[in-house]
């Protein structure tokens, strides 16, 4: 199981989730810090007054929960894979089941593609 990751404005206070925004980013830093960045408004996390913070999904800072903040950013959809699916240049399929990944009758496994890949690795 992973943890999902929120996100929330600090100038209107709105919460959502990362990754269901298109401008969505994450930016590993020098000092192997990890932040958030709007690539629309170029705000962040790094300065949150102006810009963004990590939160519950009930908009709290994670310092307010009672256990361990540890964020697992690996996800579990590890069979999932989009350059192996039947449907990766159809832009309706492909966002659909970008937006909800658990709608498995979107993906599909496309054989030329895993053979090319396949091809690939034993070159």
């Amino acid at each position: 199981m992973s943890v999902r990751i929120y996100v929330k404005d600090n100038t209107d206070g709105k919460v959502h989730e990362y990754g269901t925004n298109p401008h969505d980013s994450l930016v590993l830093q020098e000092d192997g810090s990890l932040h958030y960045e709007n690539l629309q408004n170029c705000t962040g996390t790094k300065y949150p007054e102006e810009g963004y913070s990590f939160c519950t999904v009930s908009g709290k800072p994670p310092e307010d929960t009672d256990g361990e903040r540890i964020v697992d950013i690996g996800g579990d959809r590890t069979g999932v894979n989009c350059h192996r699916c039947r449907y990766r240049k159809r832009h309706q399929k492909c966002s659909c089941c970008r937006r909800n990944p658990n709608l498995k009758d979107n993906f599909a496994l496309d054989p030329k593609a895993i053979d090319a890949a396949r091809k690939a690795v034993l070159k």
